[in-house]
């Protein structure tokens, strides 16, 4: 199973074309900023535990502060057999793109 890299401005697009859409932050910074409308799971353990009780019919974006966590995390969900996609350049790319976050 394999989730696919996008942009922020892909992301961006994602979000607003996708009503589906569930956005995942495996960060632990998420109380420091994070993407509107966006769940937190950390640790990782976090979310291994909740990916039973996801909707495998919904589309996930998953995204970190750093490379690590986000690729284990889409992996994770895509290992599951959802349909997930990650933000390649994070929050940062996010902020930087000048989109909205949420403290």
């Amino acid at each position: 199973y394999e989730y696919t890299d996008v942009s922020a401005a892909e992301a961006k697009q994602l979000i607003e074309d996708t009503p589906n859409l569930v956005i995942i932050d495996v960060s632990p910074h998420y109380d420091k900023g994070h993407l509107p409308g966006s769940i937190g799971y950390y640790p990782s353990s976090e979310l291994q535990a909740a990916i039973p009780t996801l909707d495998a019919e919904a589309t996930y974006l998953v995204y970190c502060h750093a490379d690590g966590p986000s690729r284990s995390g889409a992996q994770a969900l895509a290992d599951a057999g959802l349909t997930v996609y990650r933000l390649e350049s994070h929050f940062s790319g996010w902020q930087d793109a000048g989109y909205d976050i949420e403290m």
